[in-house]
């Protein structure tokens, strides 16, 4: 992506997102965009911890719940460079305990199949109050028993089927296989090489102080705060790893091809093929090996989401544009994948449209500008301009075209059949060439800082 491009999106998101956000029901989040491995955008907005209104930024901590499996999976992927195990061993080759399991099922159960969430392990067992924090997450010896008294749910390798607990057993075999838990693994193994200060595979004491409150549902009227500080212990290697947004995007971007870090280009691109589709209504999401797939328009993304009780992730990266978007929430009923997309949609619009030149400047008349039934953006674009909407996470889903006229107004040419379609927008300038208002199909509307100035 070019960079000019990307510069002109990265303006309007940051307009967008400043406005957006006291406007929705999130207590706070982060946003941060890396391009070619350099972070080119990060924000924080709303509250780390909304009882003491202490301002979120983008140095909090989130728990970054399964994102925790990418982590797993490039650990994996190593130590079969390091020629130390192969993706079709059968798990209980390197972990003869398993022997023992009651289910015959187990013992062909392969490590593949369990990078790519086809394993048929259970998900969480039968007795997961620990995803509620009214219970210890398990430790190695309860994990085991997990494990050795659970019969496979489904045949592996028939269909996805999401499992923390058999990611949980792949941070047994890391430890089994190099004598270093999951934690230091990734340390010496990815966090130290990418020279990341702010990512680590366990909970400690030593970051307590930095992570953001969690925020529970708004079930008693108002969000009550969620303990961040608890062990996943034997689930690390599933859901314990923290991080901020920039090192996430960092990290995916890490695993582009050619980028010569963590992996070999073979390795990323094995790691990379989607393996499963993932049943998810009418959305193209597939699985590969610890990462998610997902298709928004014309990117394939890989990434991966997590949910922690009170965190919520998401990070997609597209290789080809070496563009990643991370969205860092924290509340346990908020949808980042949701606000991503919407990310996503509007970076899309700048680049589809730069390339076609405009036969008229119409950039005097870009801006937001609002009445009290609703908020319009004027974005132009190569040679379109028109409304879009910021009252939403995907504020160029529904726009509405506009055309030159003269020098002070624009026509609606193409939208609803409700609205002022083929009406002007007229505008009012200052001697500074600034907008003093517009009138929408007659109705005035301010600009934004002059509209909020007037209701106070």
């Amino acid at each position: 992506m070019k960079k000019e491009i990307l510069t002109r999106a990265l303006k309007y998101i940051d307009s967008w997102l400043a406005f957006r956000a006291p406007r929705v029901d999130i207590p706070g989040f982060v946003v941060a965009i890396s391009h070619r491995n350099k972070v080119v955008f990060n924000k924080a907005y709303g509250y780390a911890q909304l009882d003491t209104k202490e301002e979120m930024t983008t140095d909090h901590l989130f728990r970054i719940a399964s994102q925790s499996k990418s982590f797993t999976a490039v650990s994996i992927m190593q130590l079969v460079e390091s020629e130390k195990l192969t993706l079709d061993d059968p798990i209980v080759k390197h972990l003869p305990w398993l022997k023992g399991h009651a289910d015959p099922r187990m013992k062909a159960v392969t490590i593949r199949q369990i990078l790519s969430q086809s394993s048929g392990i259970t998900r969480d067992s039968d007795d997961c109050d620990f995803w509620l924090l009214t219970k210890p997450w398990p430790n190695e010896q309860e994990l085991k028993k997990i494990l050795l008294g659970s019969n496979l749910i489904c045949d592996s390798n028939t269909e996805m089927k999401y499992s923390n607990i058999a990611y949980g057993l792949l941070g047994l075999l890391i430890q089994a296989i190099t004598g270093l838990s999951f934690d230091q693994y990734i340390h010496k193994n990815i966090i130290k090489p990418l020279g990341f200060k702010n990512t680590g595979g366990r909970m400690v004491e030593d970051i307590a102080d930095r992570l953001a409150s969690g925020h529970g549902r708004r079930d008693t009227g108002k969000r009550l705060p969620i303990s961040q500080t608890v062990d996943t212990a034997s689930l690390n290697a599933a859901t314990g790893c923290y991080s901020t947004a920039a090192e996430s995007c960092l990290f995916y971007g890490a695993l582009a091809v050619g980028s010569r870090k963590l992996l070999t280009d073979e390795s990323k691109k094995n790691m990379q093929q989607t393996l499963w589709n993932a049943r998810r209504s009418d959305e193209l999401r597939e699985y590969a090996m610890g990462l998610e797939v997902e298709h928004i328009n014309n990117h394939r993304l890989i990434g991966h989401g997590g949910g922690f009780p009170g965190h919520k992730v998401s990070t997609t990266y597209d290789p080809k544009e070496e563009l990643a978007i991370a969205l860092f929430a924290n509340a346990i009923d908020v949808n980042p994948r949701f606000i991503n997309k919407g990310i996503w949609t509007v970076i899309d619009f700048f680049a589809n449209n730069y390339a076609n030149k405009p036969s008229q400047d119409t950039t005097h008349f870009e801006g937001r500008y609002m009445c009290i039934w609703f908020p319009v953006d004027i974005v132009a674009s190569g040679n379109r301009i028109v409304c879009a909407y910021p009252d939403g996470w995907y504020p160029f889903s529904d726009i509405d075209e506009l055309e030159y006229v003269d020098e002070e107004s624009l026509k609606l040419v193409k939208t609803n059949a409700y609205a002022a379609s083929h009406e002007l927008l007229k505008y009012e300038f200052d001697k500074k060439g600034g907008v003093k208002k517009i009138k929408y199909g007659g109705a005035t509307m301010l600009p934004e800082k002059k509209y909020m100035k007037a209701l106070t």
